[in-house]
C-alpha cells in the first residue's frame, strides 16, 4: 500500500501497468482532459472503491467539496509515484 502526501492510502494492481486499455486511457486523458476520461483512468488505476475513497478523502479536507484541481493533483501524484506507469 502507498500513500500520497495528503495522506490518501491507495493500492495499484501491478498488472494495470502493462494493460493495453490502461495505456489507451492515459492517452485519452492526455488528448482530452475531461471528467469522463479522468474517471475512466482513475477507476482503472485505483478501482471504483478507491476513486470513491479518494473523493471522500478530498471532501474531508475541503469542507465537503471535491475540487477538480485537488483531485487531479492527487491522481498525478499517484501516477508519478511509479515510473512504470508513465512508460
Amino acid at each position: 500500500m502507498s500513500k500520497t502526501t495528503s495522506g490518501f492510502n491507495y493500492e495499484i494492481d501491478e498488472r494495470i501497468k502493462k494493460d493495453w486499455d490502461f495505456l489507451g486511457a492515459v492517452e485519452d486523458l492526455q488528448e482530452k482532459p475531461s471528467r469522463q476520461n479522468i474517471e475512466k483512468l482513475s477507476t482503472m488505476l485505483i478501482g471504483e472503491n478507491g476513486l470513491e475513497d479518494l473523493k471522500k478523502h478530498i471532501r474531508a479536507q475541503n469542507d465537503g467539496f471535491c475540487p477538480v484541481d485537488v483531485l487531479s493533483k492527487e491522481l498525478a501524484e499517484i501516477i508519478q509515484s511509479d515510473n512504470n506507469i508513465k512508460k
